[in-house]
C-alpha cells in the first residue's frame, strides 16, 4: 500500500510539471510571435558610416553595434523603442512601429565634445583635469597687454606659481609648475608652441598670436614629453588662417609706470634740520663734541651746491609702446595666418629698456582628399638693455651731493677740504679707496683734478675723513 502512494505521487508530480511547461509555452508563444527583425545603418551628418554605434531595445539589454560600414540588424519586439548612441553624437531614440528598416543619421554634440581632452598619448574628461591641466584662453592673455606672455599669466593657473626676479622691463619671471621638482636647480617647464618643444623661454612668443595656452601638471599628461615634462608642461597653441572673408586686425596700446613710493633717502638739508632738531630735545648729547666740526658738519649739509636727490635722478616715468597687425584668411583648400608685433618699453631705472620684433606666418593646406601640409615660421629679436653696476651704487649714496659734478661743487669740495684740515681731519684724498685716477670713467684719485662732468662720490665731500660717516 506505501509503495502504491509513492508511486501516485510521483506521477502526481510529473503531471504537474507537464501542466506547468505547456501552460507557459502557450504564453509565450503569441510573444515570439510578434518579434520581428529590424536593420539599417548609421551615419554622421556627412553620410559616412559610423562603426561601434550602440543600438539598444529601451529598457532592456538587448541590443547591439554597427559593423565597419555603419550597418546593423536586431531582432526586437513589436512596438519596441531603439536608442542609438555614439561617444562624441547626440544620442537619439527612436520609435520602431511597423517599420523594417531604419536608417539613422546622428548629429555632433558640441557640449560633449568639450568635455574630452586630449593628453599626450590619449585623452581625459574634463571633470577629471581639475588639478591636472590648467587652460587660459589667447583672449584673456592678449587682454592684459603684458610685455611677455608669462607675465600676463601671473594668477591666472591655479597650481603654476610666477613670480618676477627683476622689475626690468622684459626679465623672465620664475615658472614653477606646483612644486620644484629637479636636483639640478632647474625648475623651469618644458614650453612646447604648436606642438615643437622650444629652448627658449616664452620672451619670444607675441601675446597676441595665441589661440589657446595649457599647462600640464601631472606624470600622466606630460607622459609623452619623457623626462623634459619633470617640472610640468605649457602648451601654447598659436592662432590659425581660416576659410571665408580675409581679415586685418591691428591692436595697439601705451602706458605708463612709475616707483611705487616716494623717496625715502634723507637729502642734506633734512639731515641739518634733524641734527637742530635732535640736540633741541636732547637726544644727541653734543657736550663733548668739537662745536667747530659740528658747525661746520651742519653747514656742509645746508649748503652744498646742486644737490640732486639720488632717486630723482635714477628713476623716472617708464612707458611702453605696443604695435600688432595680423591677417587672417584663406579658402576651402589653404588657410594662412601672418603677423608682425613690435614692442618698446623703457623702464622706470635710467638705462632699463627692452625692446622686440615679432614675426609669424602659419600656412595649412590641402593636398587633394587625403593629404595635408602645414608651415609654421616664428621669427622673434629682441634687445634688452639692465642698469648698469655704477648707476646700482647710487642708491647706497647719500643725497647730499650733485651726481654729476659742477664748477660750483667742485669749488665747495675743495674748500671743505682746507677747513676739515684747519679742524685736524684727515685730507679728504685719503678718503680715495678705487683704482687708477682716470678720468674718463670718469673716477679721480684727488678733488683737486675733477673737471666739471665728472660723476661726485661721498668721498669727495668728506665721507670717509670723519665729517660725517
Amino acid at each position: 500500500m506505501k509503495d502504491i502512494l509513492q508511486m501516485l505521487k510521483r506521477q502526481s508530480i510529473q503531471c504537474f510539471a507537464m501542466i506547468f511547461m505547456f501552460a507557459m509555452f502557450l504564453l509565450s508563444a503569441p510573444l515570439n510571435a510578434q518579434d520581428k527583425t529590424v536593420s539599417g545603418t548609421v551615419v554622421d551628418e556627412n553620410g559616412g558610416g559610423l562603426p561601434g554605434v550602440t543600438v539598444l531595445v529601451q529598457g532592456t539589454s538587448n541590443g547591439t553595434v554597427t559593423d565597419v560600414n555603419g550597418a546593423y540588424t536586431l531582432s526586437v519586439p513589436s512596438g519596441a523603442v531603439l536608442v542609438v548612441s555614439y561617444i562624441g553624437f547626440t544620442t537619439e531614440t527612436i520609435s520602431i512601429g511597423d517599420r523594417t528598416q531604419i536608417d539613422v543619421s546622428l548629429a555632433v554634440d558640441v557640449s560633449q565634445l568639450d568635455e574630452v581632452v586630449v593628453i599626450g598619448y590619449g585623452t581625459r574628461k574634463k571633470s577629471h583635469n581639475t588639478g591636472a591641466i590648467a587652460q587660459i584662453e589667447g583672449s584673456d592673455v592678449a587682454a592684459i597687454q603684458a610685455v611677455r606672455v608669462d607675465d600676463a599669466l601671473a594668477g591666472k593657473l591655479a597650481g603654476v606659481l610666477i613670480q618676477n626676479q627683476s622689475g626690468e622691463p622684459g626679465a623672465d619671471p620664475r615658472i614653477q609648475v606646483r612644486a620644484s621638482s629637479s636636483v639640478n636647480g632647474n625648475a623651469s617647464p618644458l614650453i612646447v608652441v604648436d606642438g615643437y618643444p622650444i629652448s627658449g623661454s616664452l620672451a619670444t612668443v607675441n601675446p597676441n598670436d595665441i589661440e589657446s595656452l595649457e599647462v600640464l601638471k601631472d606624470a600622466a599628461s606630460a607622459a609623452i614629453y619623457g623626462s623634459r615634462g619633470a617640472n610640468g608642461v605649457i602648451l601654447v597653441t598659436t592662432k590659425k588662417g581660416r576659410s571665408g572673408k580675409a581679415s586685418f586686425s591691428y591692436n595697439a596700446y601705451t602706458s605708463v609706470s612709475s616707483k611705487y613710493r616716494d623717496n625715502i633717502l634723507t637729502t642734506g638739508p633734512k639731515w641739518a634740520d634733524q641734527i637742530d632738531a635732535s640736540i633741541a630735545n636732547g637726544t644727541f648729547n653734543v657736550s663733548e663734541v668739537d662745536q667747530n666740526l659740528l658747525n661746520l658738519r651742519r653747514d656742509f649739509f645746508r649748503n652744498s651746491p646742486d644737490v640732486q636727490p639720488v632717486e630723482d635722478w635714477l628713476f623716472q616715468t617708464g612707458n611702453t609702446q605696443s604695435h600688432d597687425l595680423n591677417f587672417r584668411g584663406g579658402s576651402d583648400d589653404i588657410n594662412v595666418f601672418a603677423s608682425i608685433g613690435f614692442i618698446d618699453t623703457e623702464g622706470i631705472a635710467r638705462a632699463q629698456t627692452f625692446e622686440r620684433y615679432n614675426g609669424r606666418l602659419n600656412v595649412d593646406a590641402k593636398l587633394g582628399e587625403k593629404f595635408k601640409a602645414g608651415l609654421n615660421l616664428n621669427g622673434s629679436v629682441s634687445d634688452r638693455s639692465i642698469v648698469p653696476h655704477d648707476m646700482r651704487d647710487l642708491l647706497r649714496s647719500a643725497s647730499i651731493h650733485p651726481i654729476i659734478h659742477t664748477e660750483a661743487s667742485i669749488a665747495f669740495v675743495q674748500q671743505l677740504d682746507a677747513q676739515m684740515q684747519g679742524l685736524g681731519l684727515n685730507p679728504t684724498d685719503n678718503g680715495f679707496g678705487g683704482g687708477s685716477a682716470d678720468s674718463a670713467t670718469p673716477m679721480n684719485a684727488s678733488i683737486y683734478t675733477l673737471e666739471p662732468g665728472d660723476y661726485a662720490h661721498d668721498w669727495h665731500y668728506g665721507g670717509r675723513t670723519g665729517l660725517w660717516r
